[in-house]
């Protein structure tokens, strides 16, 4: 999972949880993706991409 996040880490937790069906074959909650992280003090922050003032 951790190889997953730092190839894609903009991707959000429904996301990473497609990359693992695909990748390993087994469906993986969205909230159970988001204890592992916070478990490995993984925090997914997103790149704002609205126009500046």
């Amino acid at each position: 999972m951790i190889d997953i996040v730092e190839a894609h880490p903009d991707l959000t937790l429904w996301q990473y949880s497609e990359k693992l069906r695909e990748k390993l074959g087994i469906n993986v909650s969205t909230t159970m993706i988001d204890r592992f992280l916070k478990q490995h003090d993984i925090s997914l922050k997103k790149k704002h991409t609205g126009a500046k003032k």
